[in-house]
């Protein structure tokens, strides 16, 4: 990622979405450093040409980053041998105007062999200005952007987009090598990117902007190369279920918390193994104010497992207030809200790459229709690529869940691919 750029965010940013069109990226090999002496190199020089042209309620907006300098972060799977090639796991990009207003950031991931898709968006419309303890202490508006209501910072973030980049991979001779060079680099994104932040949304083009210049790419041995993923990667045989063996339900679905249009499981398809986890959030109370112990965990685990392809999806069934109800009695509560599962991300301090969703209407807490078998409130449901159950956890209700047990099953759902 590109660090600088991140604020800190929960807002289940990092979200999968349906991408398609293709660009071309070429990626070509650099030669030896030839500086000499005790010179040192220039920093590779990535810069952006075109602007970001919308509408926003009604008034035609044009931010130009012509001629600016992108921030750009590129990341490869090391290669076996120097005679190898080795794939781009990912590209962020992060470009600004003047005193860094204006900011785009752009995060490019795997979304099948040569070919990443945006994955995450956003558009700084109003930057803070932060002391030392990060707290916000003033503002800098875009120029030439429509004033935004309230104050504080302002920020876009994707919604849904059609974006892509066509990749290859860093070339033989350099794949091997944590630090290649990647001189003459041209990104050219292709496709249409939607923004949303409160009531307020707006699209733009993508292949208006270009970047080019030189770059190195950081070779890690913990990621992956890019896959097919979302429902076309899903199991077409098998019966839906509960218990290992079973394929993933994927009705009725969910919500996404960020935008409150349903969500289907089936987007997680293609990960080496899917972690969902179905919450209730009455189960914090005053003995336990931070809630089940094994969630706080959820972040790091999450961390260990992201490189390898885990995906991750937390889902909210029902919101603070315990109801016993039925004979025999069970615990419910009321219908859940996006804007109290986006608070429970917060919460458990969940990574911003898990997929938050919420049960609006509480149909997944039937019987007939819940994820897991146990009855228990939290449970996991560990998948392995198709979405075919490897593991459940609680395995019985009352049993505790460890950090060892998710591990445990975590690798089981990655080894049955």
């Amino acid at each position: 990622m590109v660090a600088s750029a991140r604020t800190g965010r929960r807002s289940g940013s990092w979200r999968l979405v349906a991408l398609s069109a293709a660009v071309l990226v070429s990626l070509a090999a650099c030669g030896t450093d030839d500086s000499e002496g005790d010179a040192t190199p220039a920093a590779p020089k990535m810069i952006a040409q075109g602007a970001l042209t919308t509408t926003v309620d009604g008034s035609a907006v044009q931010i130009d980053y012509s001629n600016r300098t992108a921030a750009l972060t590129i990341v490869h799977k090391l290669g076996s041998g120097a005679d190898a090639p080795a794939c781009v796991t990912s590209i962020d990009i992060s470009v600004a105007l003047e005193g860094d207003t204006c900011q785009l950031e752009l995060t490019f991931l795997p979304a099948g062999v040569g070919k990443l898709n945006l994955a995450d968006a956003r558009f700084h419309a109003v930057v803070g200005v932060k002391d030392s303890d990060g707290a916000v202490i003033a503002t800098k508006a875009c120029p030439g952007w429509p004033a935004e209501k309230g104050s504080g910072e302002v920020i876009y973030e994707l919604m849904k987009s059609d974006a892509s980049l066509a990749v290859a991979p860093v070339p033989a001779g350099q794949g091997h090598l944590e630090k290649a060079k990647l001189d003459g680099l041209v990104l050219a994104p292709q496709g249409t990117v939607q923004l949303k932040q409160g009531g307020r949304l707006f699209s733009f083009d993508l292949a208006a902007l270009t970047f080019s210049g030189d770059a190195t790419s950081t070779g890690r041995t913990d990621v992956q190369c890019g896959k097919p993923t979302g429902q076309s990667q899903c199991a077409t045989a098998g019966e839906p279920g509960v218990i290992a063996g079973k394929i993933l339900k994927r009705d009725p679905k969910p919500q996404s918390c960020a935008t409150s249009s349903d969500y289907d499981l089936g987007e997680l398809c293609g990960a080496s193994a899917i972690w969902l986890t179905g919450y209730h959030h009455w189960v914090v109370s005053a003995a336990q104010p931070k809630g089940p112990t094994f969630l706080l965990a959820h972040r790091a685990i999450y961390e260990k497992y992201k490189g390898q392809g885990l995906r991750a999806a937390f889902l909210v069934m029902a919101g603070t207030e315990k109801v016993i109800v039925g004979d025999p009695p069970q615990a419910s509560g009321p219908s859940p809200t996006a804007e109290e599962c986006l608070e429970i991300q917060t919460f458990y301090d969940l990574h911003e790459d898990v997929v938050m969703i919420y049960d609006k209407a509480k149909g997944l807490t039937s019987s007939d229709t819940t994820l897991n078998g146990t009855g228990a409130t939290p449970f996991m449901v560990f998948a392995r690529a198709d979405g075919t159950i490897v593991a459940t956890l609680p395995s019985a209700p009352g049993e505790a869940i460890s950090d060892q047990d998710i591990e445990t099953a975590i690798a089981a759902a990655m080894a049955a691919n």
